[in-house]
């Protein structure tokens, strides 16, 4: 009987470099290293929790939040990045802060991107970058953030 997914359910803190050889590896808690390269057939993992590495080479990237110093990878899917330099071919995330550079070959998509060197880059080689409008809750809004809103969309007279 084929595993679909091995699951790591332990926290994993180490301050050594991570080799994945397994594919469809999934880490149900924050994964914490020096480097992490993807050496499976298919290249790729998921992580719950959140990502914490110096360099992490990989196809796909599917993660909470990722902290790096460099990410290189085909896919990346996450909800905030926060590295020094990014290169990939497809980026779907919510929000990127980099130091230098932050490229993507093919797609690109994200709610925010920031660079923080004053002279610092974040480009889609193939297309343009695609912003996505950030979806809030009313519940998550104040009665005063609710009007404003409703004011601004010309809806305010119910």
């Amino acid at each position: 009987m084929d595993i679909e997914e091995r699951i790591v359910k332990e926290k994993i803190s180490i301050d050594e470099d991570l080799v994945l050889c397994v594919d469809d590896i999934v880490f149900e808690q924050d994964l914490k290293c020096r480097n992490i390269s993807c050496k499976s057939s298919k290249k790729s993992f998921k992580v719950k929790g959140n990502i914490d590495a110096l360099n992490i080479n990989a196809w796909n990237i599917s993660a909470e939040d990722i902290n790096a110093l460099n990410i290189n990878a085909w896919n990346i899917n996450a909800l905030n990045i926060n590295a020094e330099n990014i290169d990939a071919e497809n980026i779907d995330v919510l929000n990127i802060i980099y130091f230098a550079s932050c490229v993507s070959r093919e797609t690109f998509k994200c709610v925010s991107v920031k660079g923080i060197r004053n002279k610092s880059i974040h480009v889609c080689l193939d297309n343009e970058i695609e912003f996505k409008t950030k979806k809030v809750r009313l519940e998550d809004l104040s009665k005063q953030e609710l009007i404003k809103r409703l004011k601004e969309t010309g809806r305010d007279e119910v």
